[in-house]
């Protein structure tokens, strides 16, 4: 559970996009193939969870699971055509990006050391320092 929602490098909670590519991979039209794409990603975070430091040490998210990523993107790529003439399809669209944004400002957020990169991390620093880090990076640029 931790390796996929922890505030600690979970897969979901610091990449949550790859949350709507695993709903993708429950559209995906080849049944087999996306049973066996599963049954990967369910591997991997097994692997992943017995492992003594499950969250990667002082990597961005779950490095670990980065092997993941072509599976992700097909995953990604079936829900995106799946909806393609659902009536809520841009709102869909509109939270891909506004998640691919989430996770490049957290991403900001990790470089500029404004979070801390080896322990869990706080509500504030997971969501409300996102709407702060203008004024953050002002702040840092000046007191130096």
């Amino acid at each position: 559970f931790e390796v996929l929602f922890s505030s600690r490098h979970g897969l979901f909670s610091w990449t949550p996009v790859t949350l709507l590519s695993l709903v993708g991979l429950f559209f995906f039209e080849r049944r087999g193939l996306a049973l066996m794409f599963l049954l990967i990603i369910v591997l991997e975070v097994y692997v992943c969870s017995i492992t003594s430091d499950w969250w990667g040490g002082s990597s961005f998210g779950q490095r670990r699971l980065i092997g993941l990523i072509p599976i992700m993107c097909i995953g990604f790529a079936s829900l995106a055509h799946h909806i393609k003439n659902m009536k809520f399809r841009r709102s869909i669209y509109f939270l891909s990006i506004l998640l691919v944004f989430w996770n490049f400002v957290f991403i900001i957020q990790y470089r500029l050391g404004f979070i801390e990169t080896n322990n869990y991390l706080t509500f504030k620093e997971m969501v409300t320092d996102k709407f702060n880090l203008p004024f953050a990076i002002v702040n840092k640029l000046t007191n130096k």
